[in-house]
């Protein structure tokens, strides 16, 4: 009996060790209680559990903004900026692949969780695509209710998943020490994302494969369908916004023009691409809600491919100046910078902006010809079901 005691009293030990660890070395970022460079500052935990640290994260932080879009917005809109803080806090409510109709729900969530009072939203192309409703990831039971304390200890309760977690925040932490990449603020930065970055022309070439395949596990360009209802759930998202007081901005991210131009053009999909923003316009218009293009064949979508990029990362996902640029234009378009590059769309004027891309299309493909064709070898191996070459997924990242 009394080895039985000590052994029941022992794992008792361990388990409250085990969740204090937990606690302390915070690999899902919820607790804050400490933060030491080289031991727990690159908060591993929330790579795998992003859609649930989200839902967790807007009871803790209680933001009135919040910035809304895939990791576009995720990796390249910084909360902190002065222009943002009129409604504070403001939390970069980002979650990457991101559907509309979860964009949605994760607003209801965050109306249960707090009082918004404005929402900044990327839209995507992609996100619009009616073959994933919703992220595999996505978690009906969580999402759209108030989230209490069993929620936010869940994660620090012990199971292999928890331990792993611990275990690679303190082993990343302590190998890459300047490397801080899930902000309290929602905010995770381009530079902690991409972190020792080598090689952008061949991340280019990963990502626009990815896009471009009609094999990988998220439909984006290669598997695309339209349906009406993408576009109804944009319309209660406005809706919603709109029942509850809740100014909205709305802006289409700038993907780089070999993707969201080129890329488009070659699976097919340039006329549903200007069809998306006829009716996500309209439908903005209806609403009286701002909308903003950024995207197309403009000074910083068209930079062209080198080492280092000034505006991107990946042919994805823009620099924080960029993110930076747009929140200015689009809560001071008054100002008038020269540096300024999106379009506030509108029923009256979006005909007139989809021929001015059009016509920039065609001095871009004058002016990029490597680049362009580039782009077409790339997407002749992927017709064609041939494997990248090797040369080309080497040594991207030091």
């Amino acid at each position: 009996m009394l080895k039985y005691k000590t052994f029941l009293i022992g794992l008792i030990i361990n388990f409250c060790l085990l969740i204090l660890c937990c606690v302390l070395i915070d690999p899902y970022g919820f607790y804050n209680i400490l933060s030491i460079k080289k031991f727990n500052q690159q908060k591993e935990g929330v790579r795998s559990v992003i859609r649930y640290v989200k839902a967790i994260e807007i009871s803790l932080r209680k933001p009135q903004t919040i910035l809304v879009g895939s990791s576009r917005v995720h990796d390249g809109i910084n909360p902190a900026m002065p222009v943002l803080q009129q409604y504070t806090p403001v939390y970069n409510y980002g979650i990457d692949m991101l559907r509309i109709n979860e964009a949605k729900k994760y607003l209801l969530h965050a109306i249960a969780n707090t009082k918004v009072k404005r929402v900044i939203f990327g839209l995507d192309f992609f996100m619009f695509n009616a073959l994933e409703k919703y992220n595999p990831a996505f978690d009906s039971t969580l999402v759209g209710r108030q989230i209490n304390y069993m929620d936010i200890i869940r994660p620090s309760l012990p199971s292999k998943y928890v331990i792993t977690d611990i275990i690679n925040t303190v082993k990343i932490s302590y190998t890459q020490p300047d490397r801080f990449e899930f902000r309290n603020n929602g905010y995770r930065p381009g530079n902690a994302v991409f972190y020792h970055l080598k090689d952008y022309k061949k991340l280019h070439y990963y990502t626009n494969r990815t896009f471009l395949s009609n094999t990988s596990s998220t439909p984006y360009y290669g598997r695309y369908k339209v349906d009406e209802q993408t576009f109804k759930c944009f319309e209660e998202y406005l809706d919603i916004c709109r029942k509850n007081k809740i100014e909205c901005i709305l802006f289409i991210t700038p993907a780089h023009a070999l993707l969201d131009g080129e890329g488009l053009h070659l699976t097919g999909l340039w006329g549903n691409m200007e069809d998306f923003k006829r009716r996500i316009t309209h439908i903005a218009t209806l609403y009286n809600t701002s909308l903003w293009d950024f995207s197309g064949y403009n000074y910083v979508t068209t930079e062209k491919l080198a080492t280092p990029m000034k505006h991107y990362w990946d042919s994805s996902h823009f620099k924080e100046p960029i993110g930076n640029l747009m929140i200015s234009q689009m809560l001071d378009p008054q100002k008038k910078d020269p540096l300024y590059f999106g379009t506030l769309l509108s029923d009256s004027n979006v005909e007139e902006h989809l021929e001015q891309i059009r016509k920039d299309r065609i001095v871009y493909l004058q002016k990029n010809k490597e680049d362009v064709k580039w782009l077409n070898d790339l997407y002749k191996l992927i017709q064609d079901h041939k494997p990248i070459p090797k040369s080309e997924t080497e040594n991207i990242f030091f």
